[in-house]
């Protein structure tokens, strides 16, 4: 989950909102009736195909390159094996069918789909979290800007 995204200074002042005498900078990329999700949205589409390069990699072993914090990811929870399948209504997003899964996003969220087979399951875990923290961890350890850890965990 995100704790926030701190903006450019260059898209915060294109978001700019003025009420009376009051001009209001808004230094985090917000959601729903806030201003500049479309800059979010750009950002979010780039983080989506890195992390479905990153999940179609052949050569990415998740044992030696992980996201940072996967302690705590939380266990993966399986229903039983002998709970009958019952019919499922049709999905809404069209999905392309690949043995490795498939990211797509929506507004906020990374939605991860995936086949049950080989590692994929250690590959999802930290898929997206690993594409996101590649995006956005500090560059150079002398960055003039820093920033609180962007990810939150709760159990």
């Amino acid at each position: 989950m995100h704790r926030h995204t701190t903006m450019h200074s260059s898209t915060s002042t294109k978001c700019i909102i003025i009420i009376d005498n009051t001009a209001l900078l808004n230094l985090h990329i917000t959601f729903s009736r806030a201003p500049c999700t479309s800059e979010w949205c750009i950002t979010l589409e780039s983080i989506t195909d890195l992390a479905n390069d990153i999940l179609h990699a052949k050569d990415w072993d998740p044992s030696k390159l992980l996201f940072p914090h996967a302690d705590n990811i939380p266990e993966l929870i399986l229903l039983p094996p002998d709970l009958p399948f019952g019919k499922a209504m049709p999905i809404d997003v069209k999905m392309p069918i690949n043995d490795t899964g498939q990211i797509d996003d929506f507004i906020d969220d990374l939605i991860t789909i995936i086949p049950l087979i080989g590692d994929n399951c250690t590959r999802r875990a930290g898929t997206s979290l690993l594409a996101n923290h590649a995006v956005s961890h500090l560059l150079h350890p002398n960055e003039p800007l820093t920033h609180d850890n962007i990810f939150f965990f709760q159990n």
